[in-house]
């Protein structure tokens, strides 16, 4: 039997797969596990009806992002990618969704956890990346460019939540998982999946409640740059964004988890003992710089 090392750079930790030899000939030569089968299930035709059914489909034709065309490059067991791209004759940018995903085992780390599971390894799909952007669109005072953003989203997140969760029933997954490696993409999220650790969920629902009123471009662009201010009971420190794991739980046991009282008290306690300050002129004198960085 042997292991394959982890792909996925963004998450901290999913555990080696252990993967019988007949399953590596299966990688190696193409037997069964097609290079054309996303999750070695899906073809190009299954993605595209899971979009439809997702109701995704619907909003990109509103957008005028219409007719599409979807591929699979299945690199290997631990790393696969969907690519949306707008058919048309243009040289312009088609591409309007990347996702890169994979089957794993992760490890639960029962140090940050509010309770034991049972099981100490739970069958998830990773979302390593996931880029959604609008290439006939641009930027506007509503909606200002985002870290990591070089076009406007698609404004699809939720529907396109709805499709990894199909993803991940048909798959028999307990979960799926997504890096937020930015402050917003957790806020934008954080009401459909959860940290593991309670500690964390209720830090990010504090920064959230408590940075609100102020545009989330402008904050997220300070969390790059050390410009906000944590302050717990007298400590007070800056801090930048780090981020954990989110879990989107299917399970009845991860279900339960997060709705345990044991994490909600700690969610709880957390939330009432942090506070979150935006620095403005901290974030005036680097703005320029963090917004050609990140």
């Amino acid at each position: 039997m042997l292991k394959f090392i982890r792909a996925f750079t963004r998450a901290k930790n999913i555990s080696p797969i252990e993967i019988e030899e007949d399953e590596i000939e299966k990688e190696l030569f193409n037997v069964e596990r097609g290079t054309h089968l996303l999750l070695g299930k899906f073809t190009e035709i299954d993605i595209y009806e899971g979009i439809e059914r997702a109701g995704i489909m619907d909003e990109l034709q509103k957008k005028g992002l219409y007719p599409l065309d979807i591929s699979i490059e299945h690199e290997n067991i631990l790393k696969q990618k969907i690519f949306i791209d707008l058919k048309e004759e243009s040289p312009k940018p088609k591409r309007i969704a990347e996702i890169i995903i994979g089957e794993c085992k992760y490890k639960l780390n029962e140090k940050v956890m509010a309770i034991p599971l049972k099981r100490k390894e739970i069958d998830s799909i990773v979302v390593e990346w996931l880029v959604l952007q609008n290439v006939k669109s641009a930027f506007t005072e509503e909606f200002p460019r985002l870290p990591g953003q070089r076009y406007p989203g698609l404004r699809v997140g939720k529907l396109v939540l709805k499709l990894l969760e199909g993803l991940a029933r048909a798959t028999n997954k307990d979960c799926f998982i997504a890096f937020p490696e930015f402050y917003h993409n957790a806020v934008m999220y954080i009401d459909y999946l959860h940290f593991l650790n309670p500690e964390t969920e209720g830090r990010v629902l504090k920064m959230r409640d408590d940075l609100k009123s102020l545009p989330l471009a402008d904050v997220s662009f300070a969390f790059c740059g050390g410009c906000i201010i944590e302050k717990r009971n007298s400590e007070e420190r800056r801090i930048r964004w780090e981020a954990e794991e989110m879990f989107y739980p299917l399970s009845e046991e991860l279900k339960f988890y997060f709705n345990s009282p044991e994490y909600k008290a700690i969610k709880g306690k957390t939330y009432n003992s942090h506070s979150y300050q935006f620095d403005k002129l901290c974030y005036e004198m680097n703005q320029e710089e963090l917004m050609t960085k990140f």
